[in-house]
């Protein structure tokens, strides 16, 4: 799991585009009770996460996940990407991650590649 630069970032989305992935918006409406980046099923080869507005502390991961004890992969302010790379045939299961954010009402997007 790594910080994706804005270059990356924009590669990330024009690869799925190509390769017909999608996107979707998760909104933490309350800070501290997590939420799951997707309630369908959808596997991905790799997933970008970005903050779109506000100077929140998110952070996505397990169950688990926790902004106001850094539990996760976390960021902090708008534009701000979280990237999970493909690594050999892992497939990642975008119901299986979660996201908890530093304020209410905080609303990320992932956009994730088609699975191959």
């Amino acid at each position: 799991m790594k910080k994706l630069s804005i270059g990356l970032l924009l590669c990330a989305l024009a690869s799925a585009q190509i390769l017909g992935g999608g996107s979707t918006t998760a909104t933490v409406t309350t800070s501290g009770t997590a939420v799951r980046l997707s309630t369908s099923n959808i596997q991905t080869p790799s997933f970008a996460v970005q903050l779109t507005t506000g100077t929140a502390t998110v952070c996505v991961g397990g169950s688990n996940v926790s902004a106001a004890s850094g539990i996760g992969t976390c960021v902090t302010g708008t534009g701000q990407n979280i990237y999970f790379a493909p690594s050999g045939t892992r497939v990642y299961d975008l119901s299986a991650y979660w996201v908890d954010a530093s304020a209410n009402s905080t609303i990320v997007e992932v956009t994730y590649n088609a699975a191959q």
